[in-house]
């Protein structure tokens, strides 16, 4: 039985998720790589994917519905190659649009992507939900994507933008920036 392990790293504390690759699924308990102010991102590995939930508590209106700007979405950047610079046509974008579908883009600049593309490996769920962090309905987000998507090795640095339509965008970790300062995630 080949095994895999999941690494996320913030500041100096790691997290360590194992994955074992069998013909079953396996699914390991989430690990917490940010939990801030009712914000926590977790992921998950289940097999040849890393499954990702975002909770946002403090987002309570259900604006999931609505185009941007006047959403509620997020934005997941990640560097590729974890080299700590954005990288054009290499590191990646991953978001929701309204019909459901999770966009996957190349990024050129910090400003501007290459066009969607798509793939039904990539799937992903905006919910308006409790979960067992908050008992009053909320937004949340699942996101699954293929570990060989995400990365040519096994480390990616990601960063986080949550838009909520009533206090607008934050970006987790607070401070990051694309990419000198991102939550790294190995396996």
């Amino acid at each position: 039985m080949k095994k895999l392990s999941l690494l996320i790293l913030l500041s100096p504390v790691f997290f360590f998720l194992s994955c074992d690759d069998d013909d079953v699924e396996i699914r390991q308990a989430p690990i917490v790589f940010y939990d801030n102010d009712g914000y926590l991102l977790q992921a998950t590995c289940v097999d040849d994917y890393i499954e990702f939930f975002f909770d946002i508590t403090p987002d309570t209106t259900d604006a999931r519905m609505l185009t941007f700007p006047n959403g509620d979405f997020y934005t997941l950047y990640v560097d590729y190659n974890n080299n700590g610079t954005l990288d054009r046509n290499i590191d990646l974008l991953f978001g929701p649009l309204e019909d459901g579908r999770i966009c996957r883009s190349e990024l050129l600049t910090e400003t501007s992507t290459t066009p969607c593309m798509f793939s039904g490996e990539i799937t992903g769920e905006t919910l308006f939900s409790a979960t067992e962090n908050s008992s009053v309905p909320h937004i949340n987000y699942l996101l699954r994507v293929p570990k060989e998507v995400l990365s040519n090795g096994s480390t990616i640095g990601v960063i986080v933008e949550v838009y909520d339509s009533a206090s607008g965008r934050r970006t987790l970790p607070i401070g990051a920036d694309r990419f000198g300062r991102t939550l790294t995630i190995s396996w």
